[in-house]
């Protein structure tokens, strides 16, 4: 695969723009000084988007969708706006997504970098991006991907880890087993399954383990007996999938007693705190959070947000996050793409690149919600890649396309309503088969 990258760095009073395509060995830096406060319309509005995205499901819980295809293609044009306000800009970035379209081979690679004193630009919903028709982040010609790029050290910028031919992952089925916060036994032995099929379909390439039910005490303990378990050689490189409850400041892990009425919640910088305790050698490459919020920014300037503060602490290559509610099937189908893609051999950020796309134009959300055509769910714009390096992460060489995993694995049984949903995360049944989550599935978005 050849690269083409484009680095787009928003500082308070300009924009650069650099491009570097390998597939010609060139490079190209474009500079333009705009106006941020003549934006200010723009920014507010993107931002008011963003904080009722989740309203229906919070709030109302109503099943007619608030947000239609219309609103989401308003915020992706008001996002390129905000970027590519300046005509020299446009006409570069036009003439970029023209050569990727037409081209065979070449994948896109956009890097989104803010300085500190930006965090109004930082903090907006970057991954519904939209330019002349397409949501770059989840477009159906599947050739871009929108990373988030995280400035925490220039001997991090160029970090390539090696290719080892296999894809290692430590699941965290972050059962807090209280009143407030448990998860149904048939939403976690479908976690299971789905892993179990995978194994199945791709012997050599996956190798996974299971952690259950941690608590702030025992959660490193548990993570190296899980580890050694997979029987890593040296220097291979590992991810951790968090599956559980999140908000936008904080995790929710077992409180660690019989009885608890409660979940543990745990701040963002605490849980970074946590694996402290491991050297580095021991830490992911990467780490994935199927759970609600996980993926939200809420301070930028001290990198704080529960995926954002841990790739910074730790100095993690790639962390992907949802900045939205998780709901259970989609979320189930948004990790079965991925999972698919590592497997055929693509990098982390294009896997979740695909599975966006899944969600934006393939993904079934029910007849509940009518026949809305595609991008009309804010599920596609929900997956967030934070990096610290400019380097792809990949576990697996492009080759044949492994066994696809099936769709249609049997479901587990209907769960009764959860307290308390809108800040929950599961993983459950394909669309339309669990109806009686407090969110409804076939409603909600991830």
């Amino acid at each position: 695969m050849k690269y083409l990258e484009v680095k787009i760095v928003v500082a308070a009073d300009k924009i650069v723009f650099k491009i570097e395509n390998t597939a010609i060995n060139s490079s190209n830096t474009i500079a333009d000084v705009y106006d941020l406060n003549k934006l200010h319309m723009e920014i507010r509005v993107s931002r008011i988007f963003q904080k009722v995205m989740n309203i229906r499901s919070t709030i109302v819980k109503s099943p007619i969708e608030i947000f239609d295809k219309d609103d989401f293609a308003t915020l992706g044009d008001m996002l390129s706006k905000l970027l590519l306000e300046q005509e020299m800009l446009r006409e570069t970035f036009a003439n970029t997504t023209k050569f990727v379209n037409d081209s065979a081979g070449i994948r896109c690679r956009i890097f989104l970098e803010f300085d500190k004193n930006v965090r109004e630009m930082a903090e907006l919903p970057w991954e519904y991006i939209r330019f002349e028709k397409q949501y770059l982040a989840a477009t159906a010609r599947s050739g871009f991907d929108v990373i988030r790029k995280i400035n925490i050290s220039s001997d991090l910028n160029n970090r390539e880890l090696p290719v080892t031919g296999r894809l290692n992952v430590v699941l965290i089925i972050a059962d807090p087993e209280t009143p407030d916060r448990a998860l149904p036994n048939s939403e976690k032995e479908y976690l299971r399954d789905m892993f179990s099929a995978l194994k199945k379909i791709a012997p050599d390439k996956f190798n996974y383990s299971i952690v259950t039910s941690p608590s702030r005490k025992n959660l490193v303990d548990k993570l190296r007996e899980a580890t050694a378990k997979l029987q890593l050689n040296l220097e291979e490189p590992y991810l951790i999938h968090f599956y559980g409850h999140a908000r936008p400041d904080g995790v929710a892990l077992s409180p660690g007693m019989d009885n608890a009425a409660q979940a543990d919640w745990i701040n963002d910088a605490y849980f970074a705190e946590l694996f402290d305790e491991m050297a580095k050698n021991e830490l992911p490459a990467g780490f994935i959070f199927t759970a609600c919020d996980s993926g939200k920014i809420t301070q930028f300037a001290e990198n704080r947000g529960v995926a954002l503060h841990l790739l910074a602490h730790h100095q993690l290559h790639t962390v992907v996050a949802m900045q939205n509610e998780v709901v259970s099937h989609v979320a189930i189908e948004f990790m079965r793409v991925v999972y698919q893609s590592l497997f055929d051999g693509a990098e982390l950020a294009e896997a979740i690149s695909k599975g966006r796309t899944y969600l934006g134009i393939k993904h079934d959300f029910g007849a509940a919600t009518g026949d809305r055509g595609s991008y009309s769910n804010n599920a596609f714009g929900s997956p967030v890649v934070f990096s610290s390096s400019y380097k792809p992460l990949r576990f697996v060489n492009p080759a044949e396309k492994t066994e696809e995993l099936s769709r249609n694995m049997e479901a587990p049984p209907p769960t009764s309503a959860r307290p308390q949903a809108a800040s929950a995360s599961s993983v459950s049944a394909p669309a339309g088969q669990w109806n009686n989550s407090p969110v409804n599935p076939q409603n909600g978005g991830l």
